[in-house]
């Protein structure tokens, strides 16, 4: 199943307050792992943002040192280009509402696409998040992303290097990947 990994980094955790400042998408196959990916990345202007302490902690080398590489696009820019993007590279149309996966894809950086003036038409309600393919019996919480790699290396995963989570959208999104193709292997 071809679906579209995609994180968001943001200045804080809520919607009508905070801000994106990074959109990764990568595509590919969760049953294939030889299918190539294919990765959209975009910083997004982030000048009038509120930032939380947490948040500046955890993005001040991004902050201080953004890689100049990557285009830093609009909100309605991103949309436009994100949507050209899945026609012209990855022969999806946008109107077919596409297969998403992610790490708290839902309660998370959905929201926050929503709040960005992202047609809910685009995504599927029926979103896969990582986190409950990793649970185990006597868990008392869903697993987050460290614990998914965490677990994915103890069980011989090639395709982890190590269980650090990088807070960085394209890292993670391809990290949710690479734990689908181990799950679904």
């Amino acid at each position: 199943m071809k679906v579209f990994s995609i994180d968001i980094e943001t200045t804080g955790l809520e919607p009508t307050k905070h801000g994106i400042i990074e959109f990764a998408a990568v595509w590919g196959d969760i049953f294939n792992s030889s299918f190539p990916v294919k990765v959209f990345h975009s910083y997004l202007n982030s000048e009038d943002y509120r930032w939380t302490n947490y948040c500046l902690r955890l993005h001040k080398d991004w902050i201080f040192n953004r890689p100049t590489d990557v285009p830093t696009r609009s909100m309605p820019d991103l949309i436009t280009d994100f949507c050209r993007w899945c026609r012209t590279e990855c022969d999806v149309e946008i109107g077919q509402s596409i297969n998403v996966i992610g790490k708290n894809f839902s309660t998370f950086d959905l929201p926050f696409l929503m709040a960005n003036n992202w047609s809910p038409t685009i995504f599927k309600r029926r979103v896969i998040d990582i986190g409950p393919l990793y649970l185990a019996k006597g868990d008392k919480n869903v697993p987050d992303l460290q614990q998914c790699k965490k677990l994915a290396m103890t069980e011989g995963c090639p395709w982890i290097g190590n269980e650090v989570v990088m807070h960085n959208a394209v890292d993670d999104a391809m990290d949710v990947m690479r734990l689908a193709w181990w799950r679904f292997k």
